[in-house]
């Protein structure tokens, strides 16, 4: 960006960071099962926030902020029958519990002012009857 932003004279990109990085690990193994480990890291970017809730337009700096999602998963086969199983899925995802503490509210919030994961964290246990295959 060449020319300041009229509103808050920054050459910066708005709510893009500066970092951001990803990291998977799967590991699969059918006696033991299946196990997954993510992580994704996001450095602070320039945001503007906008009157409403606060008193007056101003540009924040957002913290850095970083998750780690993990799972498990095993299938069972069921027992008297040779094509038929039951898959366990097991996990925590954004298990920091990393989450923006500062939004807005009331009805004069910033609906713009979002950074962040997408979801707190959130527990999921998951079992699914299918048939195996042929």
């Amino acid at each position: 960006m060449d020319d300041p932003d009229p509103d808050f004279n920054c050459t910066d990109y708005f709510s893009t960071p500066n970092r951001y990085g990803s990291v998977s690990l799967i590991y699969f193994n059918e006696k033991v099962g299946d196990f997954f480990i993510a992580s994704r890291f996001e450095s602070g970017s320039k945001l503007p926030h906008y009157a409403g809730y606060i008193e007056e337009d101003r540009l924040e700096t957002t913290p850095a902020w970083g998750i780690l999602d993990v799972s498990y998963s095993r299938d069972f086969h069921l027992y008297n029958s040779d094509h038929k199983k039951v898959n366990l899925n097991v996990g925590v995802r954004n298990l920091t519990d990393k989450f923006q503490d500062d939004l807005d509210k009331t009805i004069d919030r910033d609906a713009g002012y979002l950074w962040g994961p997408r979801a707190p964290r959130t527990f999921f246990p998951v079992a699914c009857f299918q048939p195996l295959d042929l």
